[in-house]
C-alpha cells in the first residue's frame, strides 16, 4: 500500500553509498576484565533496490565466539539522521541512532556504541565499539578493527 506522498531520494541516501562493498575487518575485541583476543569479519553491504535501505549481512569470529547477523540501515530526512536495526545469531536485537559527520559515521544505542571514520577514497575504515553493562554504566573498549574493502 502506497501512502500519499511518496518518499524522495534525498542527498543523506547517497552517502549511503559508502557502505556497500564487502569488507574484511581485523582488529581485537576486548573483554570486560580487559583481555584482549583477535577478531576478524567479512561483512557485505547492499542499497536495496529502489535506494532508501542498506542490508548489511556479517560473519564474526572474535576469540570463542562466531557472530552471525543481518542489519537495515535507513535515513531520516526529516531529522537528517539514520539508524540501525541489528539482529544475530545470539537472539540480540539492537537499536541504534547513527549520525553522519563528514566521513565518521556514530552509531549509538543504550549499551553499544561505535565510530567508523572512513579514509578519503572509501576503501578502508577504521572501526571502535565500546559497551556498557547498563545505560548508568561507564562504557569499556569492546573492539576495534581496520576494515578494507575486497570488492
Amino acid at each position: 500500500m502506497r501512502s500519499a506522498i511518496a518518499p524522495r531520494l534525498r542527498a543523506g541516501h547517497d552517502a549511503m553509498k559508502v557502505w556497500v562493498g564487502r569488507w574484511r575487518a581485523d582488529g581485537h575485541s576486548h573483554t570486560p576484565d580487559g583481555a584482549r583476543g583477535p577478531w576478524r569479519s567479512v561483512e557485505s553491504f547492499e542499497m536495496l533496490p529502489g535506494g532508501f535501505f542498506i542490508l548489511q549481512r556479517w560473519h564474526e569470529h572474535g576469540q570463542d565466539e562466531r557472530f552471525e547477523g543481518i542489519s537495515i540501515l535507513a535515513y531520516d530526512p526529516k531529522v537528517d539522521e539514520y539508524r540501525s536495526l541489528n539482529f544475530e545469531n545470539h537472539g540480540y536485537e539492537r537499536n541504534y541512532l547513527v549520525k553522519r559527520n563528514g566521513r565518521q559515521w556514530k552509531f549509538d544505542g543504550d549499551t553499544e556504541r561505535a565510530l567508523y571514520d572512513f579514509d578519503r577514497a572509501g576503501r578502508r575504515v577504521e572501526i571502535r565499539w565500546e559497551a556498557r553493562a547498563a545505560p548508568d554504566q561507564p562504557w569499556r573498549p569492546l573492539c576495534d578493527r581496520i576494515a578494507m574493502r575486497i570488492d
